[in-house]
């Protein structure tokens, strides 16, 4: 019986003590790059482009020379933003 008395005192004496682990330490946030921050600034430095993308979302430029752009996936990761089309020059 004093077996298990000592060994129930040890048991709890461990239990009680608080954890010695380190504290997690979060991972710093990354900036992307200045290529790749806004789409929306891609389409206002490249007036010559009608429709460009970043891997996420997809701008337009209509004929008056305004564009819209999709809203990206909540997982997304942008790319550096490339025209895929032209504006179509008038006769």
């Amino acid at each position: 019986m004093k077996r298990f008395t000592f060994a129930l005192a040890a048991l709890a004496a461990f239990a009680a003590r608080p954890a010695l682990a380190d504290e997690p330490t979060m991972a710093p946030l990354l900036k992307p790059p200045a290529e790749i921050t806004s789409v929306q600034a891609f389409g206002d430095a490249n007036t010559a482009c009608a429709e460009w993308s970043n891997g996420c979302a997809i701008c337009k430029r209509d004929e008056s020379g305004n564009f819209a752009c999709s809203t990206p996936g909540i997982a997304c990761q942008p790319k550096a933003a490339a025209c895929s089309r032209q504006v179509e020059k008038k006769p």
